[in-house]
């Protein structure tokens, strides 16, 4: 993973992979200004699921396209048991890309 998560595992559940869950994240990082935090499981980025390696790396794709050209995308995550939808909007993110 890239954006500033520097150290995440998957998360199985009924030996099923189930997200990614992040265990270390730089401050002042993409990840952590988009709300991110140790602990989170991502389950779905920019639409797509994060049932495995090679899920989570399209859906990483999908964001860094979303963000390059201006457009919004969905994290969904759990943190302590909740799962929460995320928007992030480009407007959010741009002087991070200028």
């Amino acid at each position: 993973m890239s954006y500033g998560i520097t150290q995440a595992e998957p998360r199985y559940i009924d030996n099923q992979h189930q997200g990614i869950r992040i265990i270390a994240i730089q401050t002042d990082s993409l990840a952590a200004n988009m709300g991110l935090r140790e602990g989170d499981v991502l389950l779905s980025m920019a639409d797509v699921p994060c049932t495995g390696v090679r899920s989570c790396r399209r859906g990483e794709r999908r964001m860094r396209r979303a963000l390059h050209r201006g457009h919004s995308f969905v994290l969904i995550i759990e943190r302590q048991g909740i799962l929460l939808r995320l928007v992030m909007h480009y407007d959010s993110f741009r002087p991070l890309f200028q």
